[in-house]
Formats: structure tokens, sequence, C-alpha cells
């Protein structure tokens, strides 16, 4: 007989304890999927206590069984019913407590599994995005990598001097992506404050027209070395202001974030782009890279 879960949602900051609860149920689909079921986004608001997120959580006797993270302002969900608890009913239940808020949903499946893609078939959720996992081997640059015209140095990020400039930069260069273009101020601190992130592993492009003028940020290439992914450094992110595009800063950039990597040690490197980026699956296939995996988003229809 299928035991009734006890659904809570909480706002912003989630009790210590239940947070240790949370993570040991992600570390747990984790090695029963192979795959992580949320990405780094509701980690961060659910360390910081964000306000702008709410978490839930399904329990069954006391046991947590279920968690899922809304993002309240875009309407995005992720999370994961505990590997022994799957069709029970639980995942639905959830849902309809998250439904409770006008409009569309949309919900992450991390790998797109075959039980989430049965979910979302039988809840009537269509597929709309598909973000691509690819890695390859960090090998010497295939070819040029030189910009076709102006002035452009490459240096290291400088924490307080250059914030405001990459927000403002990364919301240009990522202007339809709807979670990296949102990222404010706040986010990139949070991010500058993991124990993964060290100096020198987020690269500005500068430029400078006719070397006159006061300087400008082009675009940039962050790196991401996580130690429990041996062997592996992430392109984190990569951007390119739209008035710099189609001159080749792309392809240095990420010259610069690979060969950033090798220093750090590493023989492979991954990254994640969105499956309709065609330009950026071209530069990165013209690099030697490989789709791994796929993520997918799927709209959950609103109650009706």
């Amino acid at each position: 007989m299928r035991q009734i879960p006890t659904i809570a949602a909480v706002r912003g900051q989630v009790p210590a304890g239940v947070r240790r609860e949370i993570l040991a149920l992600l570390a747990a689909a984790t090695a029963a999927d192979a795959v992580p079921p949320v990405s780094e986004a509701p980690l961060l608001a659910l360390e910081a206590g964000d306000p702008t997120w709410t978490h839930v959580t399904a329990r069954i006797g006391g046991d947590l069984v279920a968690y899922v993270a809304a993002d309240d302002a875009r309407a995005g969900i992720e999370g994961v019913v505990a590997p022994a608890h799957r069709r029970q009913g639980i995942g639905r239940a959830i849902l309809q407590t998250l439904r409770g808020a006008p409009g569309e949903l949309r919900a992450w499946a991390h790998g797109d599994l075959p039980a989430a893609r049965g979910f979302a078939a039988a809840v009537g959720a269509t597929r709309v995005r598909q973000l691509l996992s690819m890695r390859t081997e960090i090998t010497p640059p295939t070819g040029s990598s030189a910009l076709a015209a102006g002035e452009v140095g490459l240096r290291e990020f400088v924490e307080g001097e250059d914030s405001a400039a990459w927000v403002e930069l990364n919301a240009l260069a990522f202007a339809n992506h709807p979670e990296q273009g949102a990222l404010g101020a706040v986010d990139l601190a949070r991010r500058l404050a993991q124990p993964w992130y060290v100096a020198g592993d987020l690269i500005m492009a500068v430029t400078c027209a006719d070397g006159e003028g006061a300087a400008s940020a082009a675009g940039y290439v962050w790196v991401k070395v996580d130690p429990d992914d041996e062997g592996v450094g992430e392109i984190y992110a990569l951007g390119v202001h739209p008035e710099h595009r189609g001159r080749g800063l792309g392809a240095v950039l990420l010259e610069a974030g690979l060969a950033r990597i090798a220093a750090r040690g590493l023989g492979q490197a991954k990254l994640y782009v969105d499956a309709d980026n065609a330009a950026a699956v071209r530069l990165y296939q013209r690099r030697g890279f490989r789709q791994v995996t796929a993520d997918a988003v799927y709209a959950l229809p609103a109650a009706g």
C-alpha cells in the first residue's frame, strides 16, 4: 500500500539539519543514477538561504524521500525522488503542490533519464530545451586562434575592480540565456566565494580600440576545477560581448581556458552548451569536444 508523503515547503533559509538531509539524498541519487539530480544554482541558493528560491521536501515516516528546488523568479524546478521511493506518486504530489502557483513550470531533467522522460509523458510535459554535456582530451591548439582585428589583451579577473564590468558583460553575452544571463553581483560573489574558485581561473578579454580610449571588457572565460571530478577541468562559462563577435575572440578565449586547465595539471576538459546554440557547438566541436550526455528542460502545463 502506498504511503502518503508529508510535503513541506520553505522559502529562503532551510534549517541546517534539513540541509544535511537534502545533501545526503542528492548524494545517494547521484550514486544510483550516475548523474547529479540538481545543478549548481539550487545548491548555492540552499547554502545561502536565497529568498528567491523555495525548497520542497517530502517525507514518509520521518524519512526524507524527495526534494525539489524551485526558482521562484523563473518558475524553474529541479529535484529528485529517492531511488527506493520512485513510482509511488511522490513526484506527482510535489508537482501538485508547486502547481498552486500561476503559470507554467519548467522542470530540469539532468541526464534526461528514462524515468524522467516517462514522468514527463505521464504529466503532459513537453521537452523545450536540451543542454549538451561535452568533453575532450586537452591537446595543443588545432589551428590559429589569432584575432582577425582589434587590439585585445587577456588578463586575470580582479575581484571588486572588474566585478561590475563582468556582470554587465555577462548579461549582454548571455542575453537570451535564462540562467547565465540573469546572474547579478550577488551571484558572482557567491561563486567567487566557493572553495573551488582559484584566482586566475577567470580570465578577462579587454580591448581598447586603436590603442586609445578607455579599456572595455570584450569577453571572458571562466575555468572551474572541482576536486571531486578527478582529472577534469570545466570551461565553466565563456562569453563574448555582442560587439566583438565574429572576430575569433571565442576561439582565443577557449584556448586560454584550456591552457589554464592544463596548467592546473589536468588532461581533460568538459563544458555545457545549449543544443540550439549552433555557433558555440561548432566552436567546441572544432576543438575536439564531443557530446557525452544531455540534460533536458520540460514545460509542465499550468494546473487547469
